[in-house]
């Protein structure tokens, strides 16, 4: 990207979860993650619950979601 960060493509599919997204991660440490959850049919229910859309009727379809931080790296000894 123009002030150096690094842009991502996030994918991961699987018999439980699917996942999708893009993010950056700057020179300084900060990231920010925006994607999809999609729960598949071999999800545990507990996982599901944490993975389900939060809406009155519970609508099907991806869930989204967010990350954003700041990775700080581990102190040199």
């Amino acid at each position: 990207t123009v002030d150096g960060a690094v842009a991502l493509t996030l994918r991961q599919d699987s018999h439980q979860l699917s996942l999708s997204g893009q993010g950056t991660l700057s020179p300084d440490g900060r990231y920010l993650f925006r994607g999809t959850l999609q729960p598949r049919q071999g999800m545990p229910p507990l996982l599901a619950l944490l993975v389900t859309r939060p809406t009155a009727n519970n609508a099907p379809g991806p869930t989204p979601w967010q990350l954003q931080g700041k990775w700080l790296p581990q102190e040199q000894k």
